[in-house]
């Protein structure tokens, strides 16, 4: 995200950010744009049944998605090997509120570049290693809450998968019923 961080116009916009191997129902999206929230980031709380129709080890992909009652995030992205620490799947979706971005800018450019981030060095730093490190800092990180209606395409098989759903009308089983 940083890398376009000049065309980032500071304290006019929202900012969105979307991962490019994901499809979203527009309902997705109008849910994420109502919050107000300063960080809003989506979260699949149907993602169970999706998960295991992509992969028969769950705990190789899913990562953590602690939230409060307030539904304010208090870990992301972090290795699991059990469900008490998912209570959704992140999607790759969020919102920065305007009058965050010189503050999301100015904390980026204070992280220290000597440090690994998740495994990762800083230029390789994942979305969720920045997310998280947002909400050590106190930053509050809003979970936006949906039931299904997205699809992530890692693979060619994910592809497959999902020609075979639509040619056996299956693939409205990943939309909610709201």
């Amino acid at each position: 995200m940083f890398n376009a961080a000049d065309f980032l116009d500071a304290g006019q916009e929202d900012i969105i950010v979307a991962y490019g191997d994901i499809v979203y129902e527009q309902r997705v999206l109008a849910k994420l744009l109502e919050s107000d929230s300063s960080v809003a980031i989506t979260s699949d709380t149907q993602w169970k049944k999706y998960w295991a129709l992509r992969t028969n080890d769950i705990f190789g992909d899913i990562e953590s998605f602690v939230i409060d009652d307030a539904k304010n995030v208090l870990e992301l992205g972090k290795r699991v090997t059990s469900f008490e620490k998912v209570k959704g799947q992140f999607m790759g979706l969020m919102k920065f509120r305007s009058d965050r971005i010189f503050h999301l800018k100015t904390f980026y450019d204070a992280l220290p570049r000597d440090i690994l981030y998740d495994g990762q060095r800083f230029e390789k730093m994942y979305m969720t290693s920045f997310i998280q490190a947002l909400i050590q800092s106190g930053e509050m990180v809003r979970a936006v809450e949906v039931k299904s209606g997205w699809l992530e395409t890692d693979s060619l098989t994910d592809i497959e998968l999902y020609y075979d759903l639509a040619s056996q009308n299956r693939l409205q089983d990943f939309y909610a019923d709201w």
